[in-house]
């Protein structure tokens, strides 16, 4: 049994007064109790999903020394270009602090970028003739993310009986990034020894994730209806897409709705001959601009529910979050 309730889009973008008021109360109720919904007829066509996939495998392909060239620098810089396997720490970010994070290690690669008119953090792209159409496909998936988001915004919107565009006022510019993750193959010892996961468990720091994923498995959330453990996420078709709260939102509404805790396991199918096979997804961040307030809605707070979090920009919270796992 799937754990993550699917909704059709679809009743937000054309139905009646009555199906949209449904739509926003479940999209609301799921995000509260669970942290994560699954959207059907989203506006995403299977073919721009099917061509990403292919250019993003055939990015992953290229020779290191291609992508050396738009290498990630950690440093005070938000994530562009290629991060090599391993170099991001995701045990950092949510594993219990008794548990030592030293020897931890991320089996993943994967490619950043932002809006395509982002001019304080520009993107990093392959050259056009190593790998063409690449950057054009994925500023097209980035642009029909950034338009499903605010859509998915206006709905929660109402689901949380919040004043009309006191959310989507946020969203006037925004700092949306975007991810193409790539795990490669290894053998079941590697995943099964303790110190390497393709994944760690981590909440997303943005506003809202936008996640596609293959076939392969082994994406995990948390239960949080009965703090029981991680629960296997099925992959029943890669066309859907599978949202999930994050940090930001979490800030937003003072604890009221929690980021969805997930990570990235060794599936229970699927193995070959002792080796996992290889993984791909894509993750698009909603993020708003980043002079924008992190602290907590006026409408959050009251004498029985001060403030949780500090009164910082969404970008110190980004910055500080990454930082982590550098």
């Amino acid at each position: 049994m799937d754990p993550i309730k699917t909704l059709d889009f679809g009743n937000w973008v054309s139905g009646s007064d009555e199906e949209r008021q449904s739509f926003a109360k479940d999209l609301h109720d799921e995000l509260v109790a669970v942290g994560f919904v699954k959207l059907c007829n989203h506006g995403l066509s299977n073919e721009c999903i099917d061509n990403l996939f292919q250019k993003t495998r055939q990015f992953f392909e290229l020779p290191p020394e291609e992508k050396q060239k738009i290498a990630y620098i950690p440093g005070p810089t938000l994530q562009r270009g290629w991060s090599t396997v391993g170099s991001e720490k995701s045990a950092t970010l949510d594993s219990p602090e008794n548990i030592s994070h030293d020897n931890l290690e991320d089996a993943k690669q994967h490619f950043d970028c932002g809006a395509a008119e982002d001019v304080k953090f520009p993107n990093k792209w392959p050259d056009a003739h190593v790998l063409p159409g690449f950057q054009e496909s994925v500023e097209e998936y980035f642009d029909k993310c950034q338009e499903l988001g605010l859509r998915t915004m206006e709905a929660l919107e109402m689901g949380f009986n919040q004043p009309q565009d006191s959310l989507l006022s946020r969203f006037k510019s925004h700092a949306s990034q975007f991810r193409l993750n790539h795990y490669p193959a290894l053998p079941v010892q590697r995943l099964t020894d303790g110190l390497t996961n393709r994944l760690w468990p981590h909440a997303d720091y943005g506003v809202l994730t936008f996640l596609v994923q293959d076939s392969v498995g082994g994406l995990q959330i948390w239960d949080n209806i009965n703090q029981s453990g991680f629960l296997p996420i099925p992959c029943n078709s890669r066309y859907e897409i599978i949202v999930n709260a994050g940090g930001t939102l979490q800030r937003w509404t003072n604890d009221f709705l929690k980021a969805g805790l997930h990570r990235v396991v060794m599936p229970d199918t699927n193995q070959k001959d002792g080796v996992v096979p290889e993984r791909f997804s894509l993750a698009f961040f909603l993020h708003t601009a980043r002079s924008t307030s992190a602290g907590p809605l006026p409408s959050f707070v009251d004498k029985d529910h001060p403030a949780l979090y500090d009164e910082i920009t969404t970008f110190e919270f980004e910055r500080r979050r990454t930082e982590q796992t550098y």
